[in-house]
Order: C-alpha cells, then sequence, then structure tokens
C-alpha cells in the first residue's frame, strides 16, 4: 500500500512539471550577422583580425527557461602579423556548425550560451607587404594556401551571450577558441621566410552580430 502511494505521489509531481514544460515547448530559426574579431592562439606577434560572419540556425526550448540550438555559419578568420617592416594577413574562411546548450533567465531577454563547434576549413590565403627582395623598395603579394596544409576540421569550445532587446530582434556576443591545431607545420616560404613559423596555431574568435528569430 505504501508502495502505491508513493509511486502515485510521483507519477503526479511528474505530471505536475512536465505539463508547462510541454505547453512552452517550441521550435524557433535564428539568423545572425555581424563582425568577428579573430586571431591565432601560439603565434607570437599577431594581432587581431576583423572579418564578418553570417549564421542560420534552429533552436528548441525544452521549457521557457532551458533549451538547445545548432548553427550553421560562414565565418572570416586569421590575424595579422608583423616582424619588422614585413606584415602578413592570414586571412582563413570556415564553415562553422556550433551545438549550443541554452539557459535564458526570466525575463526571456538574457540567454547564456555554451556549446562545442566543428569548423570546416573553406581556404586561406596571405598577403606579404614589405621590403621587396629584388630591386628594393615595397612590395605586396598575395598568395593562397594549400588546403593540404591545413587540417580540415576545427574543433572548439564556444560560449555567448544574447540580449533580446524586443521580441524577435537582438544582439549576441560569442567567444570561441580552437582546441586543435589549425595548420600542419611549415611547407613553404615567402622572400626566404616561413609564412607560418609554428605548428601550434589555435583559431580564436570574439564576435558580435544583430540577431533576429522566428
Amino acid at each position: 500500500m505504501k508502495h502505491r502511494f508513493w509511486t502515485a505521489v510521483a507519477v503526479v509531481c511528474g505530471l505536475l512539471l512536465t505539463t508547462p514544460m510541454q505547453a512552452q515547448r517550441r521550435m524557433e530559426f535564428v539568423f545572425s550577422d555581424g563582425l568577428n574579431l579573430s586571431s591565432l592562439v601560439g603565434l607570437e606577434g599577431v594581432s587581431p583580425r576583423l572579418g564578418l560572419f553570417s549564421e542560420i540556425g534552429v533552436g528548441y526550448n525544452f521549457s521557457p527557461h532551458i533549451g538547445v540550438e545548432l548553427d550553421v555559419a560562414f565565418s572570416e578568420q586569421g590575424a595579422w602579423y608583423v616582424e619588422g617592416k614585413s606584415r602578413y594577413d592570414y586571412a582563413y574562411n570556415y564553415l562553422n556548425i556550433p551545438l549550443l546548450a541554452k539557459f535564458t533567465l526570466p525575463d526571456q531577454s538574457l540567454s547564456f550560451m555554451a556549446g562545442v563547434q566543428a569548423g570546416a576549413f573553406l581556404s586561406g590565403t596571405y598577403t606579404y607587404t614589405g621590403p621587396s627582395v629584388v630591386g628594393g623598395g615595397m612590395t605586396s603579394t598575395e598568395m593562397e594556401f594549400d588546403k593540404s596544409e591545413f587540417h580540415p576540421w576545427d574543433f572548439g569550445a564556444v560560449v555567448g551571450v544574447r540580449w533580446m532587446f524586443l521580441a524577435n530582434l537582438g544582439v549576441e556576443v560569442r567567444y570561441a577558441l580552437g582546441i586543435t591545431q589549425t595548420h600542419n607545420g611549415v611547407s613553404d616560404s615567402l622572400n626566404g621566410r616561413p609564412y607560418i613559423s609554428v605548428p601550434d596555431n589555435r583559431n580564436s574568435v570574439l564576435r558580435l552580430g544583430l540577431v533576429v528569430t522566428l
């Protein structure tokens, strides 16, 4: 008899907890565009580089406060590297796929996110600006990286904050740090100097974007 009583209590509590949650469950589509401030961790002497990103995603809210989101984003990344009078612009393009858990405060305007990200390397270029080894003076040369020099996938961790100042319009700050190397190591040089000096360089991207949800 006692066992049946506690079973009934558990069933009732479960219904009370899940009924409001099911009523709040819903799917939403997310669109975001904005700016990246990226760099390379592990490569000394680099400066951040500005780029753009464009993202679409789908989210699912299990309750008013808990949800998940899966995004796909085209992301311009890289860094600047300066050595004396020589300047290198590393420009990388990635297709990033973050999977995030989302916690929303009771007022429904502020959300905190954290998760993991996989990035597919699409292409990369480097632009050298500096002294010319032929004839003196300054020169500027743009070359394309061989994709085989890069790891095809870049894995990392992501955290972010989203503020919806209107029902379907907001802003978001997100930071992603790579946990795997981007480059296989030195395999080429420009004017006698390697354009990637160490194999241990990981992506670091801080982004600010405008968010629209539907």
